[in-house]
């Protein structure tokens, strides 16, 4: 297997792990949506009974889970575009150090 092939390989495997990823963040990011909408839909109650801190923690506990998942998909995204931009350079260099190493083996015999 080339290193083309290898890089075409992992590029497809980061990718559909950041379509994965970005699944499971929707999930979160409609559940803190759905949540925030249903407070903001019965404030009177909530201000009424004191429920700000209850529901402040749940939002906030979603929107952690919510930005770690971001933080992996940067990440993931961040190695991806390295990847891509680094394996046709390193093809190129083991390219030239293989046809160099021959070129001058086949000079020296």
């Amino acid at each position: 297997m080339h290193n083309e092939e290898l890089a075409d390989h992992i590029i497809v495997l980061m990718f559909f792990s950041m379509i994965n990823n970005r699944r499971k963040q929707m999930v979160v990011v409609d559940k803190r949506v759905r949540l925030l909408s249903e407070v903001i839909g019965s404030i009177r109650a909530v201000k009424l009974y004191a429920y700000e801190a209850f529901f402040g923690d749940k939002v906030m506990e979603l929107r952690r889970e919510e930005l770690e998942m971001l933080r992996r998909n940067g990440a993931n995204r961040a190695v991806m575009f390295s990847t891509i931009t680094f394996v046709p350079t390193l093809a190129t260099v083991c390219k030239c150090r293989f046809v160099d190493h021959n070129v001058f083996s086949s000079l020296t015999q």
